[in-house]
């Protein structure tokens, strides 16, 4: 396994440990009405779809519990059609998805870990 593979897990393991702790921690209203919340969770996400595109083909097909593809998309709508983002959207991910995604990559890092 190349090292930076690992390097990019981890900068997703700990942008969605922000993003999760955010959404236990704030409501949808905190979030609809707060245009600094919105940036920063969605610089996260950006984060994440970034460092998903940069881990190896190779690693992604190993560890094909993970949606790769879904995180790099995500990031892609996000970056490119920042003008209409539907904040209701990024909750949605930051309710249903991150909590699993969290999981997943925590799961992933104790297997890598053995």
């Amino acid at each position: 396994m190349r090292e930076d593979n690992l390097v990019y897990v981890y900068h997703i393991r700990d942008a969605i440990a922000t993003i999760h702790e955010y959404g236990q921690t704030h409501s949808f209203e905190d979030f609809r009405d707060t245009e600094w919340d919105q940036s920063a969770i969605i610089r996260y996400f950006e984060i994440i779809g970034e460092a998903a595109t940069k881990i190896d083909k190779t690693f992604r097909d190993e560890h094909s519990s993970i949606e790769w593809r879904d995180l790099s998309d995500f990031r892609n709508f996000l970056i490119h059609d920042y003008m209409d983002i539907d904040v209701s959207i990024v909750w949605d991910a930051i309710t249903k998805d991150v909590p699993d995604l969290v999981v997943k990559i925590n799961n992933l890092l104790a297997a890598l870990q053995k």
